[in-house]
C-alpha cells in the first residue's frame, strides 16, 4: 500500500479482544473507520510471521470479494471511542473469533499503517477458528498438479526478455487465487533436488524467501543453484529461497479469481530471427490469438523493435546494452533533447531503417477472448492457447549493417501493440538537430537558475521507516513522502502568493516534521562532501535519482566491477549489511543518511544500473567505507 495513514499502539489484549490507540498521521485523512476491513488490515499489517498470516495473505486483505465473504468470520465486532475533541484520535476495540488472530499483538507495541476501509457491507460468516492437528498433504504425481483447478496458463511471451532465466516452456502455470486458497505439497527444503526442480520449471510453486511465503511459476536461473525466479501476473523477480513446494487448490475460502484478461494484456508480439545477411533481416513474428493487428505501420515501429533488446533507460537518457545502434540512438536522444524513446524513434527512424515489408500474415482459426478462456478448465484453456498462433514475416533493410550487429537467433525481440508516429523526413531530422544545437548554445550563455531550496527528513520508529522531501522554487513548494523501501512517493504541491509566503510555509512544515520526531538529513553540500570522502563518488541527482559524475577511491575498487564505477552509473537503492529491503533513492541526501550511520571498514551495498556479462543481470556493488 502507499504512505502510512495512522499510528497504532496496542493498549491491551485479553482473550479475543484487543484495544488500540489510533491516531491519524496523514494530512489528507480526517477520520478513523469503525469497520471490519480496516480492523483486519491493522491486524494483518504487523503479522508477517504469525498464525493470522497463514490464513490471510496481503492480497486477501484488499480483495473486495474475499473481504465481503470472510471478514466477519475473523472480526466479530469493531467499536471506536473518540479521545479528546478530535475525530483524528480514538480507541479502537477489535473482537476476533479466535485468540490466535491476536497472537502476534503485544500491549505497548506500536506501528504505523496504511490500513483503510475497503468495503462497508459484509456477508454473515460463522466464526473462523484456528485449524490444528491437520495431517499434512500427501505426496502426489506432478501430472495431477499440472491438470489441477485454480491455475492459469500464461504464454511465455507475457514475460518479455528474461534472458537470466533458463528457457521457459511455452506456457507457465500461475495461481489464479491468493496463496491462502492453496496447500503446499511435495515441499523441499535444505539441499534442493535438481531433478525435481527441473521438472517444476514453469509450474506453480510456493517458496519461502527470508521467512516470507511467495507464490508464482518457478523459473530456474542460469548459473545458480540456490536462487530462483518467480513469475506471476504482476511480473517476475528472483531471490534466494529456503523452501519450495508445488501448489494444489484446497477446499475452503476463495477470493477474486484472476482472469485471462490479465494474461492477454501482458502477452506481447514476439519476433525470431530467420535470416541475417548484410544489411537485411528476415524475422518471423507471432501474434497472440486474441485478434491483434500487425503493429508495424512505419519505420518508427521497426526501429522500436530493433532497439527494444538494448533497453532504454529514461533516467540515464540512453540505452543500457552496448551496441552500435544503442550508442547512436543515445547520441541522437541527447543531442536533440528528445526525452523518451517514443519521441526518439519517429524523429530518427529513417536514418536507420531504409525499408521494410510485412508478408504472409495469417489469421487465427478462432479468436480467443478472455471470457472464453475463463469459462474453460485449466487443461482446456491450455489446449486452446496451444493452437497455432497467427504469424507473419517481417523483412527489414537498414541503412548500415552495424545497426543490426546485435541481432542473433538467441536475442529475444518483442513488439508492443502501440503504433508510433510516422517518421520525420531526413530533411526534418537535419532541421531538428540544428535547432537543438542552437538551443544548447543559447542555454550555455544564459545565467544558471539557482537550485530550489530542499530539505530531506526521515523517521525510523518501530515498523515505521519513512522519508519526507520538501523543496521550494520561487512561490511554489512541494512535499514528497513515502516509505523508504518503496520506489514511489506521494506528492503535494503548494502554490502561494509570493516567494516569501512559500518560504514561510516551507519552514513551518519542516519544523512540524521535526517536532513529530523526524530527523534532518545532511544538507546537499554536506551530503556531497560526505559521499566523496567516504564512498569516493560524486553525484548529480537532478534527473530524480543519483547518477555518478566522478569516481575516486574506494569506489574505483568496488566489488563486481573490474574497472570500478564510471560516470553515468545510476544508483537506484542502497543498504548496509543487516538490512532487509534496500532504501530507494531520489536524492544524494538520502544516500548520505545510509552512509553516515556506518563505521569505517563497513560495507555499503549500492544497487546500480550496470550490467554484468552475457546474462545482462543488474548488480549490487559492495563498497567498503573509509
Amino acid at each position: 500500500m502507499g504512505s502510512d495513514l495512522y499510528r497504532v499502539k496496542v493498549v491491551s489484549k485479553k482473550a479475543t479482544t484487543a484495544v488500540f490507540d489510533v491516531k491519524v498521521i496523514h494530512p489528507d485523512i480526517s477520520t478513523i473507520p469503525e469497520d471490519r476491513s480496516f480492523a483486519l488490515m491493522i491486524l494483518r499489517e504487523a503479522a508477517n510471521d504469525s498464525l493470522l498470516a497463514r490464513e490471510l495473505t496481503t492480497r486477501d486483505k484488499t480483495d473486495r470479494v474475499w473481504l465481503k465473504k470472510y471478514a466477519s468470520g475473523f472480526i466479530q465486532s469493531v467499536a471506536l471511542t473518540p479521545t479528546g475533541n478530535s475525530a483524528k484520535r480514538g480507541r479502537l476495540t477489535i473482537t476476533v473469533s479466535d485468540p490466535a488472530w491476536l497472537d502476534h499483538m503485544a500491549p505497548g507495541e506500536s506501528f504505523d499503517t496504511a490500513a483503510f476501509q475497503r468495503i462497508d457491507k459484509y456477508d454473515r460468516h460463522p466464526p473462523i477458528l484456528l485449524t490444528t492437528g491437520a495431517a499434512g498433504p500427501p505426496e502426489v504425481d506432478d501430472s495431477d498438479l499440472d491438470d489441477g483447478d485454480g491455475f492459469l496458463w500464461v504464454p511465455r511471451e507475457a514475460y518479455g526478455d528474461v534472458r537470466m532465466v533458463k528457457p521457459l516452456p511455452p506456457f507457465v502455470q500461475v495461481p489464479a487465487y491468493s496463496l491462502s486458497a492453496y496447500e503446499v505439497v511435495d515441499e523441499l527444503s535444505g539441499k534442493l533436488a535438481p531433478k525435481r526442480l527441473q521438472a517444476w520449471h514453469g509450474k506453480a510453486v510456493r517458496v519461502m524467501a527470508s521467512g516470507r511465503p511467495q507464490e508464482g511459476a518457478l523459473g530456474l536461473l542460469k548459473g545458480s543453484a540456490d536462487k530462483f525466479a518467480l513469475l506471476s501476473l504482476q511480473g517476475w523477480g528472483w531471490s534466494k529461497v529456503e523452501a519450495i513446494g508445488r501448489l494444489r487448490l484446497k477446499p475452503g475460502r476463495r477470493g477474486t479469481k484472476a482472469s485471462y484478461a490479465e494474461v492477454l494484456e501482458r502477452v506481447r508480439i514476439s519476433a525470431a530471427l530467420v535470416k541475417k545477411r548484410g544489411d537485411t533481416l528476415e524475422l518471423t513474428c507471432r501474434l497472440p490469438p486474441d485478434g491483434r493487428k500487425v503493429p508495424f505501420a512505419s519505420e518508427s515501429d521497426v526501429l522500436a523493435l530493433l532497439a527494444g533488446p538494448l533497453e532504454f533507460d529514461f533516467f540515464r537518457q540512453g540505452f543500457k546494452t552496448k551496441a552500435p545502434l544503442g550508442d547512436a540512438l543515445t547520441r541522437d536522444l541527447r543531442e536533440q533533447s528528445l526525452g523518451t524513446d517514443e519521441d526518439l524513434y519517429p524523429a530518427v527512424a529513417r536514418a536507420y531503417v531504409a525499408s521494410f515489408t510485412v508478408e504472409g500474415a495469417t489469421k487465427p482459426k478462432k479468436k480467443l477472448t478472455a471470457a472464453a478462456l475463463d469459462a474453460l478448465t485449466p487443461p482446456a484453456a491450455l489446449a486452446a492457447l496451444s493452437a497455432a498462433w497467427p504469424t507473419f514475416t517481417l523483412r527489414i533493410k537498414v541503412t548500415d549493417p552495424k545497426w543490426i550487429a546485435h541481432v542473433d537467433d538467441e536475442l529475444p525481440m518483442f513488439a508492443d501493440d502501440t503504433v508510433l508516429a510516422k517518421p520525420a523526413t531526413l530533411a526534418e531530422q537535419k532541421a531538428a538537430k540544428e535547432k537543438a544545437a542552437k538551443a544548447k548554445a543559447r542555454a550555455k550563455k544564459a545565467p544558471s537558475k539557482p537550485a530550489p531550496k530542499r530539505a530531506i527528513l526521515w523517521l525510523k520508529k518501530g515498523t515505521s521507516d519513512k522519508v519526507w522531501i520538501a523543496s521550494q522554487d520561487g512561490a511554489t513548494w512541494k512535499a514528497q513522502y513515502g516509505r523508504r523501501v518503496l520506489p514511489d512517493r506521494e506528492e503535494k504541491v503548494y502554490e502561494l502568493a509570493s516567494e516569501e509566503k512559500a518560504s514561510a510555509a516551507f519552514t513551518k512544515a519542516v519544523e512540524a516534521k521535526k517536532r513529530a520526531g523526524y530527523r534532518v538529513a545532511p544538507a546537499y553540500d554536506a551530503a556531497a562532501e560526505l559521499l566523496w570522502k567516504r564512498l569516493g563518488l560524486a553525484f548529480d541527482d537532478s534527473s530524480g535519482v543519483p547518477v555518478v559524475t566522478k569516481v575516486g577511491p574506494p569506489a574505483s575498487a568496488a566489488t563486481h566491477f573490474e574497472t570500478g564505477f564510471k560516470a553515468g552509473d545510476t544508483i537506484y537503492a542502497a543498504r548496509h549489511r543487516g538490512m532487509g529491503a534496500p532504501y530507494r533513492l531520489r536524492t544524494i541526501e538520502e544516500l548520505a543518511v545510509v552512509v553516515e550511520s556506518r563505521r569505517a571498514g563497513e560495507d555499503v551495498l549500492l544497487e546500480t544500473s550496470r550490467k554484468l556479462g552475457k546474462s545482462g543481470m543488474m548488480t549490487t556493488a559492495r563498497v567498503t567505507l573509509r
